[in-house]
């Protein structure tokens, strides 16, 4: 009895984990042009002592233009969703930059378990 106990116990943490790792892909397609051209990789969800599990991950969409643009971190915890900012936009304003620099720090934490101090 013990034994389909446990099991079970495994089962339901590994169905919520796959829970929540399609609604942080439903939620970075809801984000994108052309949402069926949404690639993933490196989806993952991250579990700290007394934290709410976090879905870190990477992906790439196509543009209007109907290219892709290149992948880009991603995490999802508690129903939000962070995107980092695309690489080599030159036309951000300081708080655009502020806030990318905030993503990578909680990112850092987040995804990677790194303490980045400012």
């Amino acid at each position: 009895m013990k034994k389909i106990a446990i099991l079970s116990l495994a089962f339901l943490a590994g169905c919520g984990s796959a829970l929540d790792i399609r609604d942080a892909k439903e939620a970075v397609k809801d984000t994108l042009r052309n949402p069926g051209s949404a690639e993933f990789r490196h989806v993952r969800v991250v579990r700290q002592d007394g934290q709410p599990r976090v879905v870190c991950g990477e992906f790439n969409g196509k543009n209007a233009f109907g290219g892709y643009v290149g992948f880009r971190d991603f995490y999802y915890r508690d129903g939000y969703l962070r995107v980092g900012s695309e690489v080599g936009d030159a036309s951000r304003s300081l708080a655009e930059i502020e806030d990318s620099t905030r993503f990578i720090r909680e990112h850092a934490r987040l995804c990677l378990g790194l303490d980045v101090q400012p």
